[in-house]
C-alpha cells in the first residue's frame, strides 16, 4: 500500500506504528518495514514514566527503546534512499 500511495500522491506518507503493531514487541518490525517500503515517517508512542514502571497503554515504547529504534530507522531510511 505504501508503494502504491507513493506513486499516486506527492504528499508525505506517515505510518501510525502503534495502531498497526498493537503491542510494543512488534513496533520495531512494523516501523522498520514501513520505512523500508518508502514511508517518509512513522508515529511512535513513547512512555516517559519512572524507570521500571510499565506503560498503561499497549504498543508504547520506553524512552531508551524509542531512541534505539530511531537510530535504526535512520540507517534503514538511508539505505533505502541510496
Amino acid at each position: 500500500a505504501i508503494a502504491r500511495a507513493k506513486i499516486r500522491t506527492h504528499l508525505p506518507l506517515v505510518v501510525d506504528v502503534p495502531t498497526i503493531a498493537q503491542r510494543s514487541r512488534y513496533s520495531n518490525a512494523v516501523a522498520c518495514a514501513a520505512v523500508g517500503c518508502g514511508a517518509d515517517g512513522v508515529i511512535l508512542r513513547v512512555w516517559v514514566g519512572k524507570n521500571g514502571d510499565p506503560s498503561p497503554i499497549p504498543a508504547t515504547l520506553r524512552w531508551d527503546e524509542a531512541v534505539e529504534l530511531a537510530e535504526k530507522l535512520r540507517a534503514v531510511g538511508a539505505a533505502v534512499r541510496r
